[in-house]
């Protein structure tokens, strides 16, 4: 079954716990599907996974040599990136896309306080429902000093949050979105 990339199970009285083994064992096949020969780069994105499948994959140890992860266009939440927040094996990513995902800000104090994201270099977070309080969020963390560039189009934020990543003490090599900033 190592090819296998969807079940549907509609009309089965498949409980809960059936349905969740499922997503778990689909997801696994899921990520040797899509990633990378050198295991370093895992696209998943338009193909429906939420939280349940963030918790498999922030567990999968041949993710650990991982430094991009593409997850773009999901049924992501808050719940779903504190698993990645947590995991033991994605030390390593520079690169985390999350672009239209209901993450919220939640979502993003899960990232912004979590030492499995210090190598952070690019955040893309376009669509996803942040407001100040998500932006305000990474312009406070010391974690994400490493940010070169965060992507926030498209969110419900106003200056305040805006500026307020120009204006961090600990975003100094951000490059994107430009701010002027006085040397």
């Amino acid at each position: 079954y190592s090819n296998l990339q969807s079940v549907d199970l509609s009309d089965n009285p498949v409980t809960e716990t059936g349905k969740n083994a499922l997503s778990e064992f689909l997801i696994f096949n899921r990520i040797r599907h899509h990633l990378n020969e050198d295991k370093t780069v895992l696209d998943l994105s338009k193909i429906g996974i939420g939280d349940l499948e963030c918790k498999a994959i922030s567990h999968c140890e041949d993710l650990e040599n991982l430094t991009k992860l593409y997850l773009e266009l999901n049924r992501i939440t808050g719940a779903g990136i504190k698993h990645l927040a947590e995991s033991p094996v994605l030390k390593n990513l520079t690169l985390l896309s999350l672009d239209r995902n209901p993450v919220g800000d939640e979502g993003v104090k899960h990232i912004a306080n979590s030492e499995v994201f210090q190598n952070l270099e690019n955040l893309m977070i376009d669509f996803c429902l942040v407001t100040d309080e998500g932006l305000i969020a990474i312009a406070e963390s010391e974690i994400m000093s490493n940010l070169l560039r965060v992507y926030i189009e498209g969110n419900d934020y106003t200056d305040d949050g805006y500026y307020a990543l120009g204006e961090s003490e600990f975003l100094t090599k951000l490059e994107y979105p430009e701010y002027e900033r006085e040397e």
